[in-house]
């Protein structure tokens, strides 16, 4: 990104040049472990080296005006801080009301500011441009206002954002992985406990690339509460059978998930139970493979692992399960498997280095074939989390 078209951008909006601090906001890739997080079980997230990116400058009273280069058409979005409305009244930048609003509950919003943003997340990606938009927003308003959070407030409260605000049924993985960003790793979370580790990508032979579907995800929302609301089904019942009080499908195994089939009552329950309890037990052995730099073996496990979304879980469609088709057919492609909710969104594969161009190329014709329209790749770093550029021009 040519950072320095945000001070003109800035300068153009709202008539003068902001401060000269530049502050960013990664997106994140889940490299395994999908739909674990509601369910108590073990994530494997990153941070990237795409993100959003902010320049600001102080105002005297108490609006803040914030302008999104991604989203012109909607001009200046003006909130003021003495009565935030509902989410509905500001569009995209609900998630920046929603920030601010929850921050006056931590610190005192002295004055207002003049924000201009711009993200190199594709939007609807599901690469989680929404919770770096969040923890961006939490980040500045940490440094102007004076308040001190630790990183895992500064991912709760960006949770509270979408689930208190806006409304929205998720839990607390992108909001993590972004606060707790480190370059060159990713990060284990337990979601049952909350406690995670670091774990860093210890080679240069292969690197991870992002394929966007460019399929509109409209029925994201509704299909992810139906999974949610099937997978609390599938435990009420699993405990009943059990005469057991577990709190999450994590707790169990796939030996109990078998032994007790004939307790549950739809098929469809012991498909999703199926994929969480299997999906958690591959990501524990991912990680080890992760660690051991036996990146073949964790390949494969993405391979798995988009396969349970497909069968099990029925998330995926057939934009990415065409990215995958395609993947598995190339020789100096390790893995590869769908990322985030699903229904759309995109897809990540672990790749040799050096063969990106091939593999967007031989990627790009099969999905134009298969699909008719193209998506679109970006090679993508595990990267830090909310941070500050101190200069004009500097780089991440």
């Amino acid at each position: 990104m040519e950072r320095n078209l945000l001070f003109e951008v800035h300068k153009e909006i709202h008539h003068y040049y902001p401060e000269e601090k530049i502050f960013f906001s990664p997106g994140r890739i889940n490299l395994i472990g999908e739909h674990l997080d509601y369910n108590g079980g073990t994530v494997f997230p990153g941070a990237i080296n795409l993100g959003t990116y902010a320049v600001i400058g102080m105002r005297k009273d108490s609006r803040v005006r914030v302008y999104s280069h991604n989203f012109p058409d909607s001009g200046i979005v003006d909130i003021e801080l003495s009565h935030i409305g509902e989410s509905s009244e500001y569009g995209w930048a609900s998630y920046v009301a929603g920030a601010f609003k929850l921050m006056g509950e931590e610190v005192e919003l002295s004055h207002g500011l003049d924000i201009t943003i711009n993200g190199t997340l594709p939007n609807r990606s599901g690469l989680s441009s929404s919770a770096s938009i969040e923890l961006l927003m939490v980040y500045i308003i940490s440094d102007v206002y004076g308040a001190t959070l630790s990183r895992f407030e500064m991912a709760e409260i960006g949770r509270r954002v979408e689930n208190d605000y806006l409304g929205l049924p998720s839990g607390i993985m992108d909001q993590f992985a972004i606060a707790f960003g480190h370059d060159r790793s990713a990060i284990a979370l337990d979601c049952k406990t909350m406690e995670y580790s670091l774990h860093e990508y210890m080679e240069d032979e292969h690197e991870f690339v992002v394929i966007n579907t460019n399929k509109p995800r409209e029925l994201i929302s509704s299909e992810y509460k139906n999974r949610k609301t099937e997978c609390e089904a599938a435990l009420e019942e699993l405990n009943r059978f059990n005469a057991g009080a577990k709190q999450y499908l994590c707790d169990y195994n796939l030996e109990d998930l078998n032994a007790s089939r004939e307790g549950l009552s739809s098929d469809v329950f012991y498909l999703r139970a199926h994929h969480v309890i299997d999906e958690n037990e591959r990501t524990l052995k991912a990680i080890e493979a992760f660690d051991k730099s036996d990146f073949k073996l964790f390949g494969a496990l993405m391979y798995e692992s988009h396969d349970s979304l497909k069968r099990m879980y029925e998330v995926t469609g057939k934009e990415l399960d065409q990215i995958v088709d395609t993947a598995k057919q190339l020789d100096y492609v390790l893995g590869a498997r769908m990322t985030g909710a699903g229904f759309g969104g995109s897809a990540i594969a672990l790749i040799e280095k050096g063969r990106f161009d091939d593999f967007k190329e031989a990627i790009e014709a099969d999905y134009n074939e298969r699909i008719g329209y193209a998506p679109s790749l970006y090679p993508v770093r595990l990267s830090t989390g909310p941070s500050i550029i101190s200069e004009r021009g500097a780089g991440i």
